[in-house]
């Protein structure tokens, strides 16, 4: 399994599927009411939020900065040494060695960068689902 999970046949397998799913509702091969059939014309459409993802990524930078120049950073750097440690032997448990960095206010950016300096970095294999929108139409007569 573990050779499936690194090659992403599970994700790929989850992709399809939901991709799958989509194209029958879609096409109308999969009733739901409300959505694809017997659909209300007078429903009102609900109100959406609009973010603005400037703002919000200036805030968190900000945010971050503030935490950075508050906290023990001498405490964060041996919390963050030690979740290293750990990563390299068996015999110290890194989630409360993740924990303690945490309670120390290291962000989960620094705490997984302390990982990756023993594991690496995982890189998902990007597959594409295709044919899967055609292929429903298709089965329904709608191309």
């Amino acid at each position: 399994m573990t050779k499936c999970i690194e090659e992403g046949f599970p994700k790929l397998k989850i992709e399809e599927s939901a991709a799958r799913r989509q194209a029958a509702i879609d096409s109308g091969a999969e009733t739901i009411v409300g959505v694809n059939k017997y659909v209300n014309p007078d429903d009102v459409k609900p109100e959406t939020l609009h973010i603005d993802n400037k703002k919000v990524r200036e805030a968190q930078i900000a945010n971050i900065k503030t935490l950075k120049e508050t906290r023990d950073n001498v405490k964060v750097k041996a919390a963050l040494e030690e979740i290293t440690r750990a990563c390299k032997d068996t015999g110290i448990n890194i989630l409360d060695a993740a924990i303690e960095a945490a309670r120390l206010r290291a962000t989960l950016g620094e705490i997984s960068s302390a990982m990756e300096d023993v594991f690496g970095r995982y890189n998902a294999k990007n597959q594409v689902v295709q044919g899967v929108y055609f292929n429903s139409y298709i089965e329904q007569g709608q191309t």
